[in-house]
């Protein structure tokens, strides 16, 4: 198996597969060199900083799993240089000793299977695995299995039979086909008319094309495909219902499919997961329908290249999808999958046009702990994504009986309460700007004092010049900077978005990616910050002004980023105006 990685300049993870995140723990956020043995640490970071740009690099060390256990691992780097720390980007691909021993006769496997199903396009396909007795059918739709049936091969067969699914002019051939399965025979193919060949089928197949793949000199594994002569089957309706713009599920065919996995009551765990993506509209508002599709597209793709074989995925409707996994014992693999997702995306799709940043926002609940029919899973799921919506988007929601979802019922009952609210904020946003209005810089004064007392804010400060020196403040006064030279150093001011505007909802969030400033963080007791900056007339930077929390409280809204920097651009054309 490959755990593959992509970092920064810091060593810190960016994006990465599952797999990577599920070998080291899916909730762990440490930094690359964390899992390092620290014998080995010098090695990587001679390797990770002298390495030939665009060449691949090799090393071998031990490495540190989810289990706190290290293993011997097989580092393939690859540098990519940029103009500074943030661009730069270190692809690492990671292979365990353990998995070289059968990598060889896997990759045979792989080869073989993969080209029978290349050489067969449009047919179902079946495996039987020695190991643990088991046939599956199932066909394929861009990178993802859609499932038909998944048991052990006598179960299979007894079902068959058992419900006459096999005609009697057929069973002499039904017997010897079983028969060459479970001996693993080496090619075989069969012909059954009018039958059945597998539960719940409304539709007819009659020629088995197989093979058996040896391992050791073992049987290891029967491959093989499944036509049909005249009838149209399935795998055709389910193509009919494709959505025509990803090429998914469409809403219909993946509602069905999810329906009937789980009216099957089956014994394993299924995940339904919602992803949305945020900040769609500004995409169709700023650059039309037309590449708003195109981005759909694109993140539609990107999302099915994660899922592969371990879900199937639909497009719901609008920007929404829906994802089916099935088989996750535990949280761990399932945040494994969100969190490559997420990142991928938040990545990917950074800073469009110089205008947009799009990320996703994901809710899901579990099949049968959190409901046992595809509506209860999808209000619960829902209602997940809803919090990751209000909590400030960019993240997954697992549900969670005790910690959130009970929230959701008090919620909808304070409607009436959060419509008040926002008339209270947009009543206190229009007294501050009125006056601000009258043109009156000792009006400034009052100004953040309103606003902190009325937001319960722990400081607002407002430096100014070129030095960028303190001009005004309310609040905590213990621990405040004299200016604000600190956003200089490092990349911090990459922060900063189109509108001179950083939001921090934690600090915790710049201390990877920027540790200098998040010390100064800490000298200064900010928990959470919305700075905005005051450009001069020739764009550069006249100052500075920050809305600060020091203690721990829920992420700023939207209304508080959009009222703090409409009321910064005030603040600063006053202060230019009399500077």
């Amino acid at each position: 198996m490959i755990y593959s990685v992509i970092l920064d300049g810091y060593y810190n993870a960016i994006n990465g597969t599952p797999e990577y995140f599920n070998f080291i723990g899916a909730e762990n956020f440490s930094p690359f060199l964390s899992f390092v043995h620290i014998n080995d640490i010098p090695k990587v970071k001679n390797i990770f900083t002298t390495a030939k740009p665009e060449e691949n690099s090799y090393l071998v060390i031990k490495f540190k799993n989810y289990k706190e256990i290290f293993k011997w691992v097989f580092l393939d780097i690859k540098i990519i240089n940029g103009t500074n720390l943030d661009s730069r980007r270190i692809y690492v691909n990671l292979y365990t000793i353990d998995d070289f021993k059968n990598s060889i006769e896997q990759n045979n496997i792989s080869t073989l299977r993969y080209r029978m199903l290349l050489d067969s396009v449009g047919d179902i396909y079946f495996e039987y695995t020695f190991k643990n007795q088991n046939i599956r059918f199932y066909w394929i739709n861009k990178n993802q299995d859609i499932e038909i049936y998944n048991g052990k091969f006598f179960e299979w067969k007894n079902y068959m039979l058992s419900n006459n699914y096999i005609k009697n002019k057929n069973l002499s051939i039904f017997e010897k086909l079983c028969r060459d399965i479970s001996m693993g025979t080496q090619k075989f193919s069969y012909k059954i008319m009018d039958s059945k060949i597998y539960a719940d089928d409304e539709n007819i197949y009659n020629i088995f094309k197989c093979r058996t793949i040896y391992l050791e000199n073992k049987p290891y594994m029967v491959i093989g495909t499944l036509s049909e002569n005249n009838n149209y089957y399935e795998k055709e309706t389910l193509k009919d219902s494709l959505d025509t713009l990803t090429g998914l599920l469409s809403k219909e065919a993946l509602t069905n499919y999810a329906t009937e996995l789980i009216n099957k009551k089956p014994d394993f765990n299924i995940n339904m997961v919602i992803v949305d993506i945020d900040n769609f509209k500004l995409i169709n508002n700023n650059f039309g329908h037309h590449f708003g599709d195109e981005i759909i597209k694109a993140i539609a793709d990107t999302l099915d290249e994660i899922v592969r074989d371990r879900g199937v995925i639909g497009r719901f409707e609008g920007d929404e999808f829906i994802i089916i996994f099935s088989g996750f014992n535990d949280n761990m693999e399932l945040r494994s999958y969100l969190r490559t997702m997420r990142m991928t995306v938040e990545e990917k799709f950074k800073n469009i046009k110089n205008t947009v940043d799009l990320s996703i926002s994901i809710g899901t609940a579990r099949y049968p702990t959190d409901g046992i029919s595809f509506d209860e899973l999808f209000e619960k799921s829902d209602s997940c994504l809803y919090i990751a919506k209000q909590k400030g988007k960019n993240r997954y929601i697992i549900y969670d009986e005790v910690i959130d979802i009970k929230n959701i019922e008090k919620k909808n009952k304070k409607n009436i309460l959060t419509i008040e609210s926002r008339e209270k904020n947009a009543q206190l946003a229009c007294r501050v700007i009125d006056i601000l209005m009258k043109n009156n810089r000792n009006n400034i004064e009052d100004t953040i004092k309103i606003l902190g007392e009325e937001l319960k804010l722990s400081r607002i400060a407002i430096f100014f010049g070129k030095e960028l020196k303190r001009i005004a403040l309310w609040g905590d006064k213990t621990k405040v900077y004299d200016n604000a030279r600190y956003i200089y150093k490092g990349s911090y001011l990459t922060n900063f978005n189109i509108n001179g505007v950083c939001v921090v909802h934690s600090s915790t969030s710049i201390e990877g990616k920027n540790p200098e400033v998040h010390s100064d963080y800490t000298e200064q007791n900010i928990y959470s910050a919305i700075q905005c900056l005051i450009y001069g007339d020739t764009g550069d930077i006249a100052g500075i002004i920050s809305f600060e929390r020091s203690f721990q409280r829920k992420s700023w809204t939207e209304n508080e980023i959009y009222n703090f920097t409409l009321i910064s651009h005030l603040i600063g054309e006053l202060l230019k105006k009399e500077a």
